[in-house]
């Protein structure tokens, strides 16, 4: 029951909460697209929710409820929303998978050998001895980064690090609705699924690119996760912590959130960045705050890149002004760390 709980939570409801978002966008009905805008809603939630949980030492209890009730809140609305339109969502994606070749034979033989390595295997990290500790050390005390994991002394002060991307507390939520132990969900369990996750984001990346050609689609696919496969030159590549730590924070900054950067930036290349693109960006911009503490700078640069990019294309430099909204909560964390480091 435990496990059925964990995969309720890791695939269920990132749907139904992608609904919410998905409407707000006017995006294409798959589930693909709705997975996607579902954790990014989810991370972007939990990094609003979590640093005022911390600052007021709330319970890791509290903060799970007052979690639960915002995303419970986003489900409803979503779902009211979309009510008339669920079934789209089924066809949608039959319609896209109904094209499959045998590239994309080939590339789903790759990325489920990542997957089940992921569940039969088990690799370790020394970060380990900080991230997942921090959670353990959270779900025993029932408390937000109070206690340093690494001596079980009270914190002297907040650890500016890394209390504004406070990822490790996904676990220790999860832990705490599931039942199961944080390890196996960090090490076994949810990089099944950011793995999936993360192909999703590479295929949409690739619509863009290839107009929905699915033939190079599928090579594309192929090609990233061969490429990933042979990515052991260095333990710093984006594939080594790609198939070896999905499950921290900062790797799934580099596999995951600025490669859904790098798909908006293919979107809105020749096209008018408008208000509404502020509900595309900021989500994300908030979920790379929650990953990782890197992602507070990294993510705007990504941004800023890319609006260079439509800036030379449209010569449009108005547009910048809803990029620079959607980046403010990466400019308040960034004052709010150098004030608390």
């Amino acid at each position: 029951m435990r496990y059925i709980i964990l995969i309720f939570l890791l695939v269920i409801v990132p749907l139904l909460t992608g609904l919410f978002l998905n409407s707000l966008k006017n995006d294409e009905k798959t589930l693909g697209r709705t997975y996607i805008n579902g954790w990014i809603s989810i991370f972007a939630v939990l990094e609003v929710v979590s640093l005022p949980a911390i600052y007021f030492e709330a319970s890791l209890t509290t903060l799970t409820i007052i979690a639960g009730v915002v995303l419970a809140i986003i489900i409803v609305a979503g779902t009211l929303k979309e009510k008339d339109s669920l079934l789209k969502y089924v066809t949608g994606t039959f319609d896209i998978l109904k094209n499959v070749n045998i590239m994309w034979l080939l590339a789903g033989v790759l990325i489920a050998i990542q997957m089940g390595t992921y569940f039969l295997k088990m690799t370790s990290d020394d970060d380990d001895a900080f991230y997942l500790a921090t959670a353990t050390t959270a779900n025993a005390t029932n408390t937000l980064f109070k206690y340093n994991p690494y001596t079980g002394d009270m914190y002297d002060s907040f650890p500016a690090r890394y209390v504004l991307s406070p990822f490790s507390l996904l676990y220790s939520m999860l832990g705490k609705i599931s039942g199961v132990h944080i390890a196996v969900i960090a090490h076994t369990l949810i990089p099944v699924f950011f793995v999936a996750f993360a192909y999703i984001v590479y295929f949409y990346i690739a619509k863009r690119l290839f107009k929905d050609d699915m033939n190079k689609i599928g090579f594309f696919l192929f090609f990233i996760a061969l490429i990933f496969e042979f990515s052991g030159i260095s333990t710093r590549t984006t594939g080594v912590f790609f198939l070896t730590r999905i499950w921290q924070g900062k790797a799934l900054l580099a596999s995951i959130l600025i490669p859904l950067i790098m798909e908006f930036i293919l979107a809105k290349a020749r096209e008018k960045i408008t208000a509404k693109d502020i509900l595309w960006l900021c989500p994300i911009m908030l979920a790379c705050c929650y990953a990782s503490s890197m992602g507070i700078l990294l993510g705007p640069l990504a941004v800023a890149i890319g609006w260079l990019v439509h800036f030379f294309i449209t010569k449009k430099v108005w547009d910048i002004i809803p990029v620079v909204l959607a980046c403010i909560p990466n400019l308040i964390l960034a004052i709010i760390y150098v004030f608390i480091r």
